[in-house]
């Protein structure tokens, strides 16, 4: 998906969108910007591997996005900005190595993160963190 699928000023009153089982292998930066009414974005079981710096940014009223069951392996920094009110990510299924918490400075109360089994680790990080060390195992190294 590319910046130039969505384009605020059309498509500004989108509340959800619902992408999976559409053989998307990217996302890139901007791609959701100016949906500010945007609550949620499923793009499960895709081709995706890739998480561009940048790709969700700006949105305000976010709180799931849901990227479970794609080939996911690497999330570059600042992918996910400004987007205050997540409160879900589901990473379930992916081919992650590592996870950096630095991709969330600026995502204030991140309730669940999904692991690759599907268990979900409650964060509870509204400015601090609350890590679970057995899930953390399953997810694999860390950086």
């Amino acid at each position: 998906m590319t910046g130039t699928i969505f384009q605020g000023h059309i498509h500004q009153n989108l509340e959800e969108i619902d992408a999976s089982y559409n053989e998307i292998a990217r996302i890139s930066a901007k791609t959701f910007e100016g949906l500010d009414r945007l609550t949620r974005i499923n793009l499960d079981d895709n081709l995706i591997t890739h998480i561009e710096k940048g790709a969700f940014v700006d949105l305000s009223s976010l709180k799931y996005i849901g990227l479970r069951g794609n080939k996911i392996s690497h999330i570059d920094d600042e992918a996910f900005q400004t987007i205050h009110q997540l409160q879900e990510l589901d990473l379930a299924f992916n081919r992650l190595t590592h996870f950096d918490f630095a991709m969330f400075d600026q995502v204030y109360c991140l309730k669940a993160v999904a692991g690759k089994d599907r268990e979900s680790v409650p964060l509870h990080f509204c400015y601090y963190l609350v890590l679970f060390p057995r899930w953390l195992d399953r997810l694999g190294p860390l950086k």
